[in-house]
């Protein structure tokens, strides 16, 4: 895009601003001169005049504590990938477990809760590890012609 684009495209959604009858022009602060959603913002008035946004009336939600749960698990035999979490909160309340089959053959699982004193984890493995025998890797000697 030319500069004398850019500059048409500029001119063109000043225009708009200022020539759009006051509506976008207070959200910018009432044409330059003060007021308006930007104003309001600049000095603590907020953005929502007396609970009504562009003649609607904002809805009005009661404080709730928060109330959730979920459960998720991946299992891919191709890559050798297994694990998965569950989580469940009532209030300030969150209780979950994770698990992870790790690399050495164990099975890694934390089960935890988290509540206002903070997060208690508690972490146990079933399983035996075991190695792989190390297989040296000879690297290719390079050929130069």
């Amino acid at each position: 895009m030319n500069t004398a684009k850019v500059i048409f495209l500029l001119v063109g959604l000043v225009a708009s601003v200022l020539g759009d009858g006051g509506h976008l022009g207070n959200h910018l602060g009432g044409g330059f001169i003060g007021g308006g959603h930007l104003g309001a913002a600049v000095h603590g008035g907020g953005l929502i005049h007396g609970g009504v946004v562009h003649g609607h009336v904002a809805p009005v939600y009661p404080p709730a504590p928060p109330h959730y749960n979920f459960e998720y698990a991946v299992q891919d035999d191709y890559q050798g990938t297994n694990f998965g979490h569950a989580e469940a909160r009532d209030g300030y309340k969150t209780e979950g477990s994770y698990f992870v089959h790790l690399p050495d053959g164990r099975l890694q699982t934390v089960k935890y809760y988290a509540d206002e004193h903070g997060y208690h984890p508690e972490v146990t493995y079933s399983g035996t590890a075991h190695f792989d025998a190390h297989v040296p890797v000879h690297a290719a000697v390079p050929v130069y012609h």
